[in-house]
């Protein structure tokens, strides 16, 4: 199932307003705003954006805190459990705590993954965290790839569901432009890791790209100071321009004065891309996206639709997919006809009915025990 469109939880509005209504919902993440992430942002999009009664423990700190947050947080559910129906954790970490939480509060209790959180192949983690899942009522998986992930380590069938990330199409609206001339801009964001590829990237395709193409990368990571190092090494430092961190107001304006975004993904041993969210949030602006077919990305972009896949570490069909797009006949049009799939597909207002709807069948199926 690699796109939602045409999926039967659209279109129930008895059902939701029953649900709205009389269900309520314990919300426990451990990744929230202003904390940045993709996890991060899953959470917080989900929490503010699902319509019924619902309540959160959430740690909106840095990891350090969880030391003590985690006990605080199972203290705190046991007694906010009482007056709500489902319990939902953000991501596999904390599977261990709803484990525990279902066997004392009695309560179903749900739980979303997101990839690395399901594969990090440290034993310990895997015996005691992951293999929690099983114990769980339902396993939201942000795409097939993590689902796949989830079966091999014993998740039965029937607790799968793929449900994909949301966005906010308003985060990055904006009718201003950065000016940068004649140049074709193509724009990655994301934290600089090597599953990122985007070293790969500056380093067998940048090369032979146009003269008039100018790469920005936009983020911070462990792979920063590698890159720039290859971009003088290479003197590439003209045709890419390393940002940083950049604020969200700002990065509306470059996703708006950009052509293409890519996201050129390498594979990686025990790391991999959950869903690539920052695809979908480029599209919900238009912006036509060349990704590499790995992972949970083949989720988030349908060919066609909203962007591009091309064979992971083939330099040559990057190179043509992106000159492919910048010069397709009817550009204008392609952009207007990716943001109007996302919106469509991939807004909060609509994954967010997806979860309350799996919430309600979940309560009924308790019912009818």
């Amino acid at each position: 199932m690699g796109s939602p469109e045409g999926s039967p939880y659209y279109n129930s509005p008895s059902l939701l307003a029953r649900v709205k209504n009389e269900m309520k919902v314990l919300f426990i993440s451990r990744k929230y705003l202003p904390q940045v992430g993709g996890m991060e942002q899953f959470s917080y999009g989900l929490v503010n954006s699902i319509n019924c009664p619902k309540k959160k423990i959430i740690l909106a700190k840095s990891q350090k805190h969880l030391i003590w947050w985690i006990p605080w947080a199972w203290i705190k559910a046991i007694f906010m459990a009482r007056s709500c129906d489902v319990i939902h954790l953000g991501d596999g970490v904390l599977a261990w705590l709803g484990a525990s939480l279902k066997k004392i509060t009695k309560k179903p209790v749900t739980i979303t993954v997101h990839g690395l959180d399901v594969v990090w192949p440290k034993k310990f983690y895997q015996k005691h965290f992951v293999s929690k899942l099983k114990k769980l009522d339902m396993v939201f998986c942000v795409s097939n790839a993590t689902m796949e992930e989830a079966r091999k380590r014993g998740v039965p069938e029937e607790k799968l569901m793929y449900i994909p990330n949301g966005v906010y199409p308003e985060k990055f609206q904006t009718n201003e432009r950065f000016d940068f001339g004649d140049f074709k801009i193509l724009l990655t964001l994301g934290r600089l890791v090597k599953r990122k590829g985007v070293y790969w990237f500056c380093e067998n395709v940048v090369p032979d790209l146009p003269e008039n193409y100018l790469y920005i990368v936009v983020g911070t990571g462990p792979e920063e100071e590698r890159i720039k190092a290859l971009l003088k090494e290479k003197n590439l430092e003209q045709k890419v321009r390393m940002m940083g961190y950049v604020p969200d107001n700002k990065l509306a304006k470059m996703i708006n004065s950009s052509h293409v975004f890519v996201m050129p993904n390498i594979p990686v041993k025990g790391d991999r891309e959950g869903f690539g969210i920052v695809a979908l949030e480029a599209g919900s602006q238009g912006l036509p996206v060349v990704a590499s077919s790995i992972e949970g990305i083949t989720d988030a972009i349908v060919p066609g639709q909203n962007g591009f896949l091309v064979e992971p570490k083939n330099a040559e069909a990057f190179k043509d997919t992106i000159e492919g797009v910048i010069n397709t006949r009817d550009y204008d049009g392609l952009r207007q006809q990716i943001e109007t799939y996302v919106k469509k597909n991939y807004a909060w207002s609509v994954v967010s009915n997806r979860y309350l709807e799996e919430f309600d069948r979940l309560l009924d199926h308790e019912d009818s025990k």
